[in-house]
């Protein structure tokens, strides 16, 4: 972040692209907009032997989890889009 303590274009393009990734779900129509972790779609173990279940429980509890929260914080010093828009019109308005 700049010395304004405001977010650069790209920082915010950065946390979008994240947040897109983790494919989060929106909570409803609060304001500003709140994002939420989906719960993964398997156990965590799933995908072992080629990822063991801590792993995956790290990066989707602890990682992604960080994702969302910086996107939230995000929308919420960015008063311009409290109305509820999905992830892709952030990104790519207008497209």
């Amino acid at each position: 972040m700049n010395a304004t303590n405001s977010m650069t274009r790209a920082e915010f393009i950065s946390i979008m692209l994240s947040a897109a990734a983790l494919n989060a779900g929106f909570k409803g129509t609060q304001k500003p907009m709140k994002y939420e972790l989906k719960p993964l779609p398997y156990p965590y173990g799933a995908l072992e032997p080629a990822i063991d279940a801590e792993t995956v429980k790290i990066h989707h509890d602890k990682h992604q989890a960080a994702y969302v929260a910086n996107l939230n914080a995000a929308l919420e010093r960015a008063p311009l889009f409290s109305p509820p828009v999905s992830l892709a019109d952030l990104i790519f308005p207008g497209f």
